[in-house]
This record gives C-alpha cells, sequence and structure tokens, in this order.
C-alpha cells in the first residue's frame, strides 16, 4: 500500500468510529451475527448480540430503520 492508500484506509476508519457513526456499524455487525447466528449451536451469539444492541441503544436490531 502507498502512504496515500494508509492515509485513506485511516481517514475511512477514523469516520466509522465518529461516535455519530458507530451505532449504525453496531447494527450492521448484530445484523451479520444473527445471520450467522442461525445454526442451532451459534444461536445464543446472536441473542447475547441483541440483548447488547438492546441495553445499549434501547432497541432491538432491525428496529433502527
Amino acid at each position: 500500500m502507498t502512504k496515500e492508500e494508509i492515509k485513506q484506509v485511516d481517514a475511512e476508519a477514523k469516520k466509522m468510529l465518529a461516535p455519530e457513526n458507530q451505532l449504525k456499524h453496531i447494527f450492521r455487525i448484530a445484523k451479520l451475527f444473527k445471520q450467522i447466528g442461525i445454526k442451532k449451536e451459534n444461536k445464543r451469539i446472536g441473542d447475547v448480540i441483541d440483548n447488547s444492541v438492546f441495553e445499549f441503544t434501547g432497541k432491538w436490531t432491525g428496529d433502527e430503520k
């Protein structure tokens, strides 16, 4: 990677971590885990993340629309 590419990736990462954008990414991650967690043995992971998101935001995953 060139220095310019590294700067661009760094800027994108900082933008994603900005407080106003964190919630959006928490929901995206939770949705991904929920999709992965369809298998019975993985179901608890999705539930745990759902509960964490709810505690943190007061919303259930999928309610953010």
